[in-house]
């Protein structure tokens, strides 16, 4: 890392932090982790290391033990009967045949098909390969201390630590709970055995991380209760897998600082697993205090990492739901075992419920890609899409409010996994999703009736990790017009390495050369950190206009370089005029960007007009300059030379988009962009631009005084009068 990185790691993250990491590096140079955690065989740490004296520790009659302390838990193993007919009504409501996906599921498994993020099928063998890339087959050293294998050394790591969170063990539940096909719990045995067998505590890759290995003890757990019944269930196997769960939460603890240090999810995950030990096995040595440990952690860092407004200290729609489900797991088995959690804890969980909410379409479920996505759904307990975020607002709202956000579908099974049949008969929330402001999550969304507009705007309190302020995400009718990049993959190969897409290029903004974009200094890092703050939040007393517009700047030392203002307008909903201003000391190129769906289209360059096929119907772009000289334009779908012309719906996936570039000369220039189901003419004069769509005229005019101060004005006329002025007066 450079000095300049250096200097601004230390400015933005504090000396404390800085220390604290390269005690750390010293420690790890010097074989601490081998000392505190070291590579033993099973039979070093036998359940018997782990009990209490007076708990039993020969297997069957540990496992009588456990039999009379089966309760605890989310479900019982005696509520399979009636699981199995609330399940099959599930998914007969929701149009699927649970005989049908069951068994195709299974035979997958079987198979050695396991899926990955939840959208590739891919052959891992079986029992797997745990220690192997999936993708290209790279494996991990087995024999080697876990501090000893580099995080990327094996390509990408999350390849191989997603088939290890046994993920596929949810499936397994889901299917022997509404079929009763003992073939289920048997394939998870056989999988634990052999995961058991190749993976000695604290050797390989698979010990590294203790976020990984609390998402998969959480997957043994969920397993355990619901196989407790089956023929495949025996003592031994029992006994090893709670002995596993144990080692488990010691590697955890002895780690649990630097997880502390991280400020995201790792510190939240890490609790929970030492939460999630210490109240489901009362019976170990270290449970008293692992709970207390956990909790006063998962207090700390809910007030720490969770905002006033419930954004999140990751920026990330995908890290968000994860921090939700490990809070919404812990809170729910505290309920449980009577742990009791803090008031002041459940209201910034319910904020940051309720902000996904807001945030979501109704329709389709989907959500505004914005910051990373590694892909992780740590509670895959239902068949909607990876990115539909129902099930998780699903579950926040009966957890914290005892109601429902949505009417019955598949998002329901959630439901009932972790709250039991109770939930699915809650009262639904009369609430719908109006104009959102979230200053410290740096959220900010206008509502209309078929659709929304998102932006990111803010300063950042944490480590960001993508470049993506002033991004602008349209949706229309459940379609999701102007879209995020999101995220391929950590550490890929040629130019999708090093997570291209979160450069500030690929998304929905304006640049200035390179000059308005941090540094992309590490797979997770950006320096220095970028900030840009909203100062027009108005909606018209009708309704019928709103706006919202943010500032931006990027300077080195005194001197201001170049500033960027961006103001959406929403027109009669589902219309939409973007402005963006550049001011620059020197002449420039402007490059605007937007990233849209793939579809049909049709492009008049002359024009500037796009028209797009959507299944709601036609929707479309018109843009130009208010102030500046016009250059090229062009409009790429899937370049195979570069990144451009791609998004990712989900980890290692990526597809074609429409990636439109139009360039403008000039120190300061002015960009229109007009998104309208209308196919409309647009005047420019005096600085001024006059739109005629669907019967009516907008004419809008955005100005800056001698301060550089806003004045927006605009008047709405035809079927529909109304007037937005700021300064309001």
């Amino acid at each position: 890392m450079n000095l300049s990185n250096v200097f601004d790691l230390i400015r933005h993250m504090g000396p404390a932090w800085a220390a604290y990491r390269l005690r750390r590096w010293v420690l790890h140079r010097i074989g601490w982790e081998r000392m505190r955690m070291p590579a033993r065989p099973w039979g070093h740490w036998p359940l018997a290391w782990l009990l209490r004296h007076e708990v039993p520790n020969e297997p069957q009659a540990y496992w009588e033990y456990r039999r009379q302390r089966s309760e605890g838990f989310f479900f019982a193993p005696s509520d399979r009967p009636k699981y199995s007919e609330i399940l099959r009504n599930l998914d007969s409501q929701s149009g699927n045949s649970s005989s049908s996906w069951c068994q195709q599921r299974l035979e997958e498994i079987e198979s050695g098909k396991i899926r990955f993020f939840r959208h590739h099928l891919w052959q891992t063998g079986w029992p797997p390969k745990w220690g192997e890339n999936a993708r290209d087959g790279r494996s991990a050293p087995g024999d080697a201390h876990f501090s000893q294998i580099g995080d990327f050394s094996v390509g990408d790591i999350k390849l191989i630590w997603e088939l290890n969170r046994f993920a596929f063990a949810f499936d397994l539940v889901r299917i022997y709970w509404r079929t009763g096909n003992e073939t289920a719990p048997r394939l998870f045995w056989e999988a634990f055995e052999d995961w058991y067998e190749n993976n000695p505590p604290n050797q390989g890759i698979n010990w590294k991380c203790g976020q990984e290995i609390t998402f998969r003890l959480m997957a043994w757990c969920f397993a355990l209760w619901a196989f407790w019944d089956s023929a495949h269930t025996t003592a031994e196997r029992v006994g090893k897998l709670v002995q596993a769960i144990g080692i488990s939460a010691h590697r955890i603890d002895a780690n649990i600082a630097y997880a502390l240090s991280q400020n995201n999810n790792h510190s939240v995950s890490e609790a929970v697993g030492l939460c999630t030990v210490g109240l489901l096995f009362p019976e170990f040595k270290s449970s008293d205090r692992w709970c207390k440990t956990g909790k006063a952690a998962l207090e700390r860092e809910a007030q720490r990492l969770v905002f006033d407004d419930g954004g999140f200290s990751q920026y990330s729609a995908n890290y968000h739901r994860l921090m939700l489900h490990d809070y919404l797991w812990i809170l729910k088995l505290g309920e449980i075992n009577n742990m009791q959690f803090s008031e002041s804890l459940q209201q910034r969980i319910q904020r940051a419920g309720d902000l996904s909410f807001q945030l979501l379409d109704s329709s389709s479920g989907g959500m505004p890609r914005y910051g990373a996505d590694d892909g992780s759904l740590i509670l895959p307990l239902s068949e909607s899409d990876y990115w539909d975020f129902r099930p998780a607002v699903q579950l926040t709202r009966w957890i914290l409010n005892r109601q429902r956000s949505f009417a019955s579908g598949p998002w329901d099974e959630d439901l009932l996994w972790i709250s039991g049949e109770e939930a699915l008969n809650a009262p639904l929330s009369i609430e719908s999703a109006s104009d959102l402001q979230a200053e410290q999550a740096g959220i900010y969304a206008l509502r209309g009736k078929q659709g929304h507009a998102f932006l990111r705007s803010g300063k950042y309190r944490f480590r960001p990790s993508d470049v993506d302020l002033l991004h602008v995400d349209l949706w229309w009718k459940g379609t999701n017009v102007a879209i995020d990049p999101g995220t391929y993959s950590y550490n890929a190969e040629g130019r999708w390495g090093n997570n291209p897409l979160r450069a500030g290029k690929y998304h929905n903004t304006v640049q200035v050369g390179q000059k308005n974009q941090p540094r992309l200094a590490g797979r997770f890092l950006v320096l220095p950190w970028p900030e840009s703050e909203v100062d027009v939040f108005v909606r018209t007393p009708d309704g019928h206009l709103a706006a919202t517009a943010a500032i931006s700047s990027f300077s080195r030392s005194a001197h201001v370089e170049v500033e960027r203002r961006r103001v959406i307008i929403q027109v009669l909903d589902d219309n939409w005029l973007v402005l963006d201003q550049v001011d620059t000391k020197q002449p420039d190129d402007a490059i605007l960007h937007w990233l849209l769906c793939d579809s049909k289209y049709d492009l008049d360059v002359e024009e500037r007009r796009l028209s797009l096929e959507l299944t709601p119907g036609k929707y479309h772009l018109r843009w130009g300059v208010l102030n500046g000289q016009l250059g090229n334009c062009a409009l790429i779908r899937g370049d195979k030379d570069s990144p451009r012309g791609w998004s990712s719906p989900a980890y290692w996936s990526k597809v074609p988009a429409l990636s439109l570039s139009q360039n403008a000369y000039g120190n300061r220039v002015l960009y229109y962009s007009w998104f309208s189901p209308h196919d409309s003419e647009i005047a420019v004069h005096d600085g001024q631009i006059d739109i005629s769509f669907g019967g009516s005229v907008l004419c809008g005019k955005l100005e800056n005084d001698s301060q550089k101060d806003l004045r927006l004005k605009v008047t709405l006329t035809g079927s529909v009068h109304a007037r937005l002025d700021w300064p309001q007066t």
